[in-house]
């Protein structure tokens, strides 16, 4: 995704949920959560950009025209049903670099964990769905254009350094536009 098509009329959240998954369980856990998740959102005009479900809790990413994220995380708490406190955490997405900061974030959470060695080897995440790895229950809109160019944007992905220092020149922000 371009600066330019960073929408200003569009609204960027990163949601956070709180869900336990099984040990034992984990591949059908993430297809439920695909599955109650794409429930929701067929419900509400949202557009989801990554999904990724860690032990302890979900990490999405999503945008919308309208001001609902309230509304859907209590549908999706809700739809999840899950034991325990269910929390949901909402963080606003104010600009273009943030966009691709919390995106890279998102995808590099299974490797800071020790759970993945890259981040398109973690079987819990949207990445793979985009790559054709894996089947995927929810509808996922790829806004970095990861299927164009995906060597770049993994080797981007992968490193550590973040959106303002890095190189990737086909994801810098166009300074003409600005949110």
């Amino acid at each position: 995704m371009r600066n330019s098509s960073f929408k200003k009329t569009t609204k960027y959240y990163h949601l956070n949920f709180d869900f336990q998954t099984h040990p034992l369980f984990r591949q059908l856990d993430w297809i439920y959560v695909q599955k109650k998740f794409q429930n929701v959102i067929s419900s509400f005009p949202v557009q989801v950009h990554s999904l990724i479900m860690m032990d302890t809790h979900i990490h999405i990413l999503i945008s919308s025209e309208e001001k609902n994220e309230n509304f859907f995380c209590e549908r999706f708490k809700s739809e999840m049903k899950s034991p325990g406190k269910n929390e949901c955490f909402c963080e606003p997405i104010t600009d273009y670099s943030q966009f691709l900061n919390t995106y890279k974030y998102l995808y590099r959470n299974s490797v800071e964990a020790g759970l993945s060695q890259t981040v398109e080897d973690y079987p819990y995440s949207s990445l793979r769905i985009i790559l054709g790895r894996s089947v995927g229950y929810v509808q996922i809109d790829d806004p970095i254009g990861l299927i164009q160019n995906p060597i770049q944007t993994l080797n981007w992905l992968n490193s550590d350094c973040d959106f303002k220092i890095s190189q990737l020149s086909f994801l810098r922000q166009d300074n003409s536009l600005s949110m």
